[in-house]
């Protein structure tokens, strides 16, 4: 891609302290990055078919290689217990849990809105790849941005209510586990395509009474791309 946003790996690598450094992978490419080190795929595509996905890490310590964002923190947890721990100890099954339920009501309305712009933003081979794998319904969803932002609202005003009154993070404390980071990692996909000085982030940032506003604010130390 064109841009380089931060996401939730990064995020996760950033707040645990860890050293690292970032190759970059175009979409045509990310199968053989599977094949080099014999991982298995941990999703498919509707048709069964595997679907290499990022992010991976190589670790160089164990010689271990990680697919899956869940799977990478529970990882570096168990590995670097002296860091902050991403995945609460007992935690790992209502993680999976949270993710599931995040995901099926807020994926389908998030990705219709950001699918256009994130076409615009791949080089050539990655369009292409991007292009083949997608046929009928899922075409027009990558020619249209109409559902918009305000049914990604209403999707997040769902969420909100997982909440207790005035509890701005998932843990009901002030520290960031992993779940907070997927939260973030849809939304700054928006700030990354629309802008920071956008209307459109400005305004996500008042939604549910400033509470990414706030989750963000906590990120930002969090946030260099290495």
């Amino acid at each position: 891609m064109k841009s380089r946003p931060t996401n939730l790996l990064r995020y996760s690598l950033n707040i645990k302290g860890l050293e690292y450094t970032t190759t970059w992978v175009e979409f045509p490419d990310i199968q053989a990055v599977y094949e080099k080190h014999g991982i298995e795929a941990v999703q498919t595509w509707k048709d069964g078919s595997p679907y290499y996905c990022l992010p991976v890490i190589h670790d160089l310590k164990t010689g271990k290689t990680i697919a899956d964002s869940l799977l990478i923190a529970h990882y570096l947890d168990e590995v670097y217990p002296h860091t902050q721990r991403l995945v609460p100890e007992n935690t790992y099954t209502l993680h999976a849990a949270f993710m599931t339920a995040y995901s099926d009501i807020f994926s389908a309305d998030f990705y219709a809105l950001v699918a256009p712009r994130t076409m615009k933003q791949l080089y050539d081979r990655s369009l292409e790849w991007q292009m083949s794998r997608r046929v009928g319904s899922e075409q027009k969803e990558l020619e249209s941005e109409a559902i918009g932002f305000k049914s990604v609202q209403k999707d997040l005003e769902k969420v909100e209510k997982w909440y207790k009154p005035g509890q701005t993070f998932v843990s009901g404390t002030q520290d960031l586990i992993f779940a907070d980071l997927q939260l973030a990692g849809y939304l700054i996909w928006v700030r990354s395509l629309w802008g920071e000085d956008s209307e459109e982030w400005r305004e996500i940032l008042t939604w549910n009474n400033g509470r990414w506003k706030a989750l963000f604010e906590k990120l930002k130390p969090f946030e260099e791309v290495l």
